[in-house]
C-alpha cells in the first residue's frame, strides 16, 4: 500500500525526508521522521505496517544506471530500520500475508509479485510473474490482490486495468475487478484512477436528489406561492387603471 494504519496510527512515506512518518489517526502527534532511510537514497511510495514491524523501500545508487531496490524493515516502536532485502526492480507496493512479506516490482527486464520471509530471506523474484504493468498490490487472511494495466498511458481508458486476485501460494488467478483506471505518474508508478468512478456516481446521485425533489414539491406545492402571484396580478391592475 502507499499509506498504512496499525495501533492507532497512519504510517506513509515522507519522500522529500526521506523517512517513515506516522501520526495519531486524529491528526496530532505527527512525526515525519520516526523512521529514518539513508540519507543518500531515495523512496518508494510502498508501505506495509504489521503489529510488529514497518516495512518500506528505497533506492540506492546512481539514477538510472546503477540502481538498487533495497525492501527494508524498521521495529514497530520506531528507531533504525535496515535493509532485508533486494528486489529486482522498482517496488510498487508492499503487503504481509500470514509469514510472508509480498511486494510488486516493475524493471526493464520484467513485472511481477516477489515474496520473502517476514525477515527477508528467502526472496521468490518473480513470485508471480506479470506481463502487464503493475501497480499495488494488497492482501488479507486468504487472498493477495495486485493492480496491473494493459497498456500505461496518460489518460488510460477504464478497460486497460484489472486487479487479479490469487490464493497465498499464487494458484487461482481470478480477475476481480475490471475497468478502474490506471495512469503513470512522474516515477513510472502505476495508480487507480478512479476518478471516472467517482464522477459517475456523484452525477447519479445528484439526478436522484433532484428527482426526489420534484417528487416532494408535487406531492406538497408550496401555498405562498399563490398569494404573492395574486398580490403581483392585483398590483398590475391598479396600474393600469391608473
Amino acid at each position: 500500500g502507499k499509506m498504512a494504519v496499525q495501533g492507532g496510527y497512519l504510517y506513509w512515506i515522507a519522500g522529500h525526508n526521506p523517512s517513515v512518518a506516522r501520526m495519531r489517526l486524529d491528526g496530532t502527534g505527527v512525526d515525519l521522521h520516526y523512521v529514518d532511510m539513508p540519507a543518500d537514497s531515495r523512496p518508494s511510495p510502498a508501505i506495509a505496517v504489521t503489529a510488529d514491524a514497518i516495512y518500506y523501500s528505497y533506492i540506492t545508487g546512481t539514477v538510472g544506471v546503477s540502481d538498487v531496490f533495497h525492501v527494508a524493515r524498521a521495529p514497530i516502536g520506531g528507531g533504525a530500520g535496515s535493509a532485508i532485502a533486494t528486489s529486482p526492480g522498482y517496488v510498487q507496493g508492499l503487503a504481509t500475508a500470514a509469514s510472508h512479506l509480498i511486494w510488486s516490482y516493475s524493471s526493464g527486464s520484467g513485472n511481477g509479485l516477489a515474496r520473502a520471509a517476514l525477515d527477508g530471506s528467502g526472496v521468490d523474484a518473480p513470485w508471480i510473474a506479470l506481463d502487464d504493468n503493475v501497480g499495488d498490490v494488497e492482501a488479507d487472511a486468504a487472498h493477495v490482490y495486485v493492480l496491473t494495466s494493459a497498456a500505461v498511458v496518460r489518460a488510460a481508458p477504464a478497460e486497460s486495468s484489472k486487479i487479479t486476485r490469487y490464493a497465498l501460494d499464487g494458484t487461482g488467478a481470478t480477475a476481480r475487478l475490471a475497468g478502474v483506471g490506471v495512469r503513470e505518474d512522474a516515477l513510472g508508478q502505476t495508480t487507480a484512477g478512479i476518478e471516472e468512478v467517482i464522477v459517475e456516481r456523484l452525477r447519479r446521485e445528484s439526478e436522484e436528489d433532484e428527482a426526489k425533489a420534484l417528487a416532494a414539491v408535487k406531492a406538497d406545492p408550496p401555498e405562498r406561492v399563490i398569494p404573492v402571484v395574486k398580490r403581483s396580478e392585483e398590483h398590475t391592475s391598479e396600474l393600469q387603471s391608473h
